[in-house]
């Protein structure tokens, strides 16, 4: 049996085996909190890239006036809810499963008449497929140089929105070898550099999914041993630095969203420990009479420190930058949606430039298990106020920090209210959207 295979039939008994009672909670807050996620999203200039690539449909996102095919409505959805980047995290595999599964199974959903009974248990298969597969090659994809939401997110899409068309089991063999065609091999550079068009991976990983659905629904394939690698050449897993023995497909029960965290800082998530140090010390600091701000943090963390930015920066820049995120903790005392303005500060700029970044080797050696990040900031007069920040990946710890992998409704309420703030008008549609479900 091919590994295609494999996947395919594990991906189909995810989807036809009830979920228990919290997982299915679990999964109806990455459908909820990645949906409130892109109607903010579709707020922001930026999604105007995405809808530049775009063919008008009739499927349409909550408060838009305007559809589109339902590939082109992944990819609007998929790059809208990752804008912000406050879309969730599985932590084993680096991966960000939402924004390419959830916009490509909705647009799936929504242009089959939204058939009640397949959103959610397709959203788990395609979960399931994405996470243990990026599980497999973390972080060995990432220091190769690729992203593993564009890669494995997109046969994650290819397999939620196959089930949400009702395909068999080859029929979703197919897509997810259609997927491996279709799917855009992103750069980390990008990621690093800060391209302010580097949000788009993962709305090109759900058109991609949705894409590989409709060629095999019409009965084509990439072949069904893509993935596998033989005697003369490497499979695509293989491609992608994977022990394809290490795959046990037959394990897979849709479990995968117990390791899921949520995020509430709008930034990347290997920064969220350095600004929860940034947090502890930031009453402590008058931002105008510091001198200096040391941050010690893993190696791995340093792709987050490639570029400036400036107070008035890029969306992407500020969200991707440890400097432009610990020095607006420092000068708010708080980091959230409202730290992200575009407005030329020169006390920030100042800020921004006297931080250091350094690898910390000693953090390396705690990695996967534990995130860390030492502050230490000193001030014009001699005075040093420093915190060193330590947090397990996973847990069910709250407190004031910037993911969670439990649900608090508190503080998920607090976070979507002001995502929807962003996008007053869309409120109701979001509404509406939700209550279908």
């Amino acid at each position: 049996m091919t590994l295609a295979r494999r996947i395919a039939r594990a991906a189909h008994r995810v989807f036809d085996t009830p979920l228990s009672a919290d997982r299915m909670q679990r999964y109806r807050v990455c459908l909820e909190d990645y949906l409130t996620c892109a109607v903010a999203g579709l707020e922001r200039p930026e999604i105007e890239m995405a809808r530049a690539l775009a063919h008008q449909g009739a499927v349409r996102w909550p408060g838009d006036t305007v559809g589109y095919e339902p590939a082109s409505a992944a990819l609007v959805g998929g790059t809208a809810g990752a804008l912000l980047q406050l879309h969730d995290v599985y932590t084993p595999g680096g991966i960000h499963p939402s924004s390419p599964i959830i916009p490509a199974a909705a647009a799936a959903w929504e242009a089959a008449n939204r058939p009640t009974d397949r959103l959610i248990p397709a959203i788990a298969a395609g979960y399931e497929v994405a996470c243990r597969l990026s599980a497999q090659t973390y972080p060995a994809q990432q220091l190769a140089g690729t992203t593993p939401t564009a890669t494995w997110g997109a046969l994650g899409a290819a397999t939620a929105a196959a089930l949400v068309d009702g395909l068999d089991e080859d029929r979703t063999m197919a897509a997810l070898a259609n997927a491996t065609m279709l799917c855009p091999l992103v750069a980390f550079k990008s990621l690093r550099d800060h391209a302010n068009s580097a949000a788009l991976h993962s709305g090109l990983a759900a058109r991609a999914g949705v894409e590989a659905a409709q060629l095999a629904q019409g009965g084509w394939t990439a072949g069904d041993r893509v993935l596998s690698s033989d005697d003369t050449l490497p499979g695509w897993l293989k491609m992608l630095d994977m022990n394809e023995a290490a795959v046990s497909p037959e394990t897979w029960d849709g479990g995968a969203v117990e390791d899921v965290v949520w995020k509430f800082f709008p930034a990347c998530f290997a920064s969220h420990v350095a600004i929860e140090a940034a947090l502890a010390v930031a009453n402590r600091v008058n931002p105008s009479d510091v001198s200096s701000v040391m941050l010690d943090v893993p190696t791995p963390a340093l792709v987050l420190t490639g570029v400036g930015p400036a107070s008035d920066a890029d969306l992407y820049d500020q969200l991707m930058s440890l400097r432009w995120a610990v020095a607006r903790t420092l000068v708010d005392g708080a980091f959230g949606v409202g730290s992200l303005e575009r407005l030329a500060d020169p006390d920030l700029d100042a800020l921004i430039g006297k931080i250091t970044v350094r690898a910390e080797r000693g953090f390396d050696e705690l990695l996967p298990d534990t995130v860390s990040a030492r502050i230490v900031v000193r001030s014009i007069d001699g005075e040093t106020a420093d915190h060193l920040r330590q947090r397990p990946k996973l847990g069910k710890g709250l407190g004031k920090v910037g993911w969670s992998q439990a649900i608090d409704e508190k503080r998920f309420g607090e976070k979507w209210s002001q995502l929807i703030a962003l996008a007053p008008a869309r409120a109701s549609s979001l509404t509406d959207w939700l209550g279908a479900l």
